[in-house]
């Protein structure tokens, strides 16, 4: 698998994962962001293990991410609790991950979700190599990014 290969399957997944489970669009984005200039961010990510050595990372802003779980646990936004946030971080990332081992060749596994919130952090892995997948998901009143890396 090529690595333009692979950003483009990384994103097609993401995409048809954001549309099954919340059933909206995203919108790509060719503008490149990086992590740290998203307010107020979190990530979610899950490692491929085996055969391959990956991790997929999904960074997203704390109101996207409330948003995310507002939407995919069909609740109100004042009633959805931190614990919900966490929660559909950790699923969007699982399918999303489980989706881009399942386009692998050979074996492998994928590791529990992880979730990381702040403003000032850095995820490194072994051998990084950063595949981005800049998209928006426009929200009202703000607009919001998530960014796919693996």
């Amino acid at each position: 698998m090529t690595m333009k290969f692979a950003e483009q399957e990384v994103r097609q997944i993401a995409e048809e994962t954001w549309k099954i489970i919340l059933g909206e669009e995203l919108e790509p984005t060719m503008k490149r962001i990086t992590p740290g200039e998203i307010e107020d961010s979190m990530a979610a990510c899950a490692q491929i293990t085996g055969d391959w050595q990956l991790a997929v990372v999904l960074y997203c802003s704390s109101s996207l991410a409330r948003h995310v779980a507002t939407v995919m646990f069909g609740s109100d936004e004042m009633e959805t609790s931190a614990a919900d946030v966490n929660d559909a971080m950790c699923e969007m990332i699982n399918v999303i991950a489980g989706n881009v081992k399942g386009v692998l060749s050979g074996s492998s596994h994928l590791t529990l979700p992880n979730l990381v919130k702040g403003q000032d952090f850095k995820l490194m892995f072994p051998r990084h190599v950063l595949m981005s997948c800049p998209a928006k998901r426009t929200l009202p009143a703000r607009a919001n990014r998530c960014w796919l890396s693996s």
